[in-house]
C-alpha cells in the first residue's frame, strides 16, 4: 500500500507534489519533536520517582504514580469534553440562527441564553438546558 502511495505521489503533477512534500516534512519534524518531548518527560519522571523513593514509603510512591497517571488521563478527558461542549454550543447557535425570524417555539422547546457563545463554560461546569412548558 505504501508503494502504491509513493508511486501515486511520483506520478502527481508538480503543483500538487510540492505542497504534499512540504506538509510531509512539517509532520515528520513535528513527529520527531514529539518523540524528543516524550523522552524528556519520561526521563524527568524517572528522576522525580528516584528522588521521591528516598522520602516516601512504597505505598505512598505507588499512590503518587497512580495520581500522576490519573491526572494526565483526566486532563485529556476534560479537553475532549470541553471540545464536545464547544461543538454542541456552536451547533445549537447555528440551528437557532437558521430558524425563521417568525418562529415561535412550541411546548418543551429548547431555550438558550441570549448569546450562548459569549461566556465559555468553566472547567468542570455542566451545560444546563432550560425547557419551556
Amino acid at each position: 500500500m505504501l508503494r502504491t502511495s509513493v508511486v501515486g505521489l511520483v506520478k502527481m503533477p508538480v503543483m500538487k507534489k510540492g505542497p504534499l512534500s512540504e506538509k510531509r516534512k512539517i509532520l515528520a519534524g513535528q513527529h520527531e519533536d514529539a518523540w524528543e518531548l516524550k523522552e524528556n518527560l519520561d526521563h524527568r519522571e524517572w528522576m522525580v520517582l528516584g528522588i521521591l523513593a528516598n522520602y516516601l514509603l512504597e505505598e505512598q510512591l505507588h499512590d503518587y504514580q497512580h495520581f500522576m497517571k490519573m491526572k494526565s488521563t483526566l486532563h485529556i478527558e476534560q479537553r475532549k469534553l470541553d471540545d464536545k461542549i464547544k461543538l454542541g454550543q456552536e451547533q445549537v447557535k447555528c440551528l437557532l440562527e437558521s430558524l425563521p425570524s417568525d418562529f415561535l417555539p412550541k411546548a418543551r422547546a429548547l431555550a438558550l441564553p441570549a448569546n450562548p457563545m459569549s461566556e465559555p463554560t468553566p472547567t468542570g461546569a455542566v451545560l444546563s438546558v432550560v425547557f419551556f412548558q
